[in-house]
């Protein structure tokens, strides 16, 4: 199988969701016993291919061609080397289709006559696909939440697979393990709202902010808001660093908007939180807002707390710093619904059902 996405998960490229989801997904789909092999392509500075696994290479496009002018690190990277690669593909699986790659990738792969799954992880650099119905040509559409498929144009197939996450990786501290501080964990972005976690955060209350700044003016603030208060940035943690941050944390917060307080509006601010499942994963309960599928992942009161309103979230912070009986109950309960419903096992399998759906039909119409 051949998986396009415009970026990648690695410093040089983009540390997120969207990036982080699909790697999983190829890692976990490629068990000795599934005989599978995922090419991931995307696109760098230089050309380049190495192994990830024994089933798994990562091969990198250059970009950034005195034609095309476009450089590495974006949503449109694009090489003329695409359609070869795509030819050898059992199955092409394009990631951000609605992008320029995103674009380009399901054209080429329908011109090659191959089956074609597309995920959208809310990456947008081009409304023309969408404008011609170019969703249409994808034999199934897989999304990571309701509200995710309800954004998309309309598509012949659309499978609902939620969660993704390592559970085998995230897994739960000790239980003596000391917990000292609630926790953001994610990219550092206007629409996350990590604004309204300081703003609302007691004086002595410590929060560690986890998160690449990818948006200087907005770090800025925040490193402004936090003055005065327990705030600890951590700009450059790596797994391991980022899971003993959600063992050892009361509770993770995740307060996107809809607007931020610069008054941009997104209409698609989260299509799953996969750091709030991450820390569901470690057995640390979350807070959301109910911001996109952000509450489709979360039962209130069970796996963690939806806050509707500053108000909210003020309390719920400080209710799971000081009911401490109740965080943990909520942890455990958390770890177990990802376990049951969101691990990454449970989404290959489902998606992997997906694949083998697509290409029997496909050699079944094809005859």
């Amino acid at each position: 199988m051949a998986f396009v996405s415009p970026t990648y998960f690695a410093d040089e490229s983009i540390v997120g969701g969207g990036e982080r989801w699909p790697l999983n997904l190829a890692i976990s789909l490629t068990t000795p016993e599934s005989g599978w092999t995922v090419d991931f392509i995307s696109f760098g500075a230089a050309g380049r291919s190495e192994k990830l696994t024994s089933q798994v290479t990562l091969t990198l496009l250059e970009t950034g061609t005195e034609d095309l002018h476009i450089g590495p690190g974006t949503l449109d990277g694009m090489s003329w080397q695409l359609p070869t690669l795509l030819d050898t593909a059992d199955l092409v699986h394009v990631h951000q289709p609605l992008t320029r790659s995103g674009e380009a990738a399901i054209l080429i792969a329908k011109a090659l006559g191959k089956p074609l799954c597309i995920t959208d992880y809310g990456g947008r650099s081009s409304n023309l696909g969408a404008s011609l119905g170019m969703l249409t040509l994808a034999d199934a559409v897989i999304c990571s939440s309701r509200f995710g498929a309800s954004i998309l144009p309309h598509a012949r197939r659309v499978d609902i697979v939620p969660g993704g996450v390592d559970a085998s990786f995230f897994v739960p501290g000790k239980p003596t393990e000391h917990r000292g501080h609630l926790l953001y964990a994610g990219r550092i972005l206007p629409h996350k709202g990590v604004d309204r976690i300081i703003e609302a955060l007691p004086p002595r209350l410590p929060l560690v902010v986890c998160g690449r700044p990818d948006n200087e003016e907005y770090f800025e603030l925040l490193v402004e808001l936090a003055q005065g208060k327990a705030v600890e940035f951590v700009i450059d943690a790596d797994d391991v660093r980022l899971r003993h941050l959600y063992q050892h944390a009361w509770a993770t917060i995740l307060p996107s908007v809809y607007r931020d307080r610069f008054g941009t509006t997104y209409e698609q601010p989260e299509l799953m939180g996969l750091t709030a499942l991450e820390s569901m994963s470690c057995a640390t309960p979350v807070v959301v807002s109910d911001v996109g599928a952000l509450p489709e992942f979360v039962e209130h009161g069970v796996t963690g707390l939806i806050a509707s309103s500053d108000e909210a979230l003020r309390e719920a912070m400080i209710s799971m710093c000081t009911e401490r009986g109740t965080s943990i109950t909520m942890g455990l309960a958390a770890r177990e619904r990802i376990v049951d419903s969101y691990s990454m096992e449970v989404v290959a399998s489902r998606v992997g059902h997906i694949y083998r759906e697509v290409l029997v039909g496909y050699a079944t119409s094809s005859l």
